[in-house]
Order: structure tokens, then sequence, then C-alpha cells
């Protein structure tokens, strides 16, 4: 087990990685496009801190990647939830003001 998640790690930086901006929900995950990991407040144990958003994934746009670095908190999950939403989780849901659509 330990191999195959040490294989997964010497991939393509971007393989796997969908163009989030072609969702007709954009940024914000859903249950149909994060079946696996819906409703999960463990981001990071598929989703590597020290690896997300390392990589411009996304074709045509361009991305900040280092401002992004810097709303991460590797302690804490939840700081997901300003640009990708509640990823269904009740308690997510009252950090994000959808007027807005910032985190709290």
């Amino acid at each position: 087990m330990i191999a195959l998640w040490l294989l997964a790690c010497a991939q393509d930086p971007c393989a796997g990685t969908e163009d989030m901006t072609t969702s007709p929900a954009g940024l914000e995950l859903t249950a149909e496009e994060h079946d696996i990991g819906w409703g999960e407040t463990e981001c990071f144990l598929c989703h590597q801190a020290w690896t997300i958003h390392a990589q411009d994934c996304v074709d045509g746009v361009r991305i900040d990647v280092a401002a992004i670095e810097d709303r991460i908190d590797e302690d804490d999950t939840s700081s997901c939830v300003a640009c990708h939403g509640s990823n269904g989780v009740e308690a997510w849901a009252e950090l994000v003001s959808w007027d807005s659509g910032e985190a709290r």
C-alpha cells in the first residue's frame, strides 16, 4: 500500500486534476464532482498541502500560485472553504458567506 502511495506522489503534479474553471459550480466542490471526498474534513489526506496548488494545472488561466499557498493553512483544512465551499460539511457551511463567496 505504501509503495502505491509513493508511486502516486512521483507522478505528474497535474495528473488527476481537473480544470475546475469549466465546472458549472466553478471552484466550489459539488457532490457529483467530488464524490469520494464529499463530506470529508481531512482534505489533506488526498490532497497533500505541500503540493496542492504548487503547479498551475489550469490551461489558459493564469493562477497566482504564491497567493494561494499563502492562504492554505496546513494545520487547518477549513482553509479550503474560502475557495472551494463547504464540501458538504455542515460545520463548514457557516464559514462561507454566500453573498460574497468569502470565508468569514
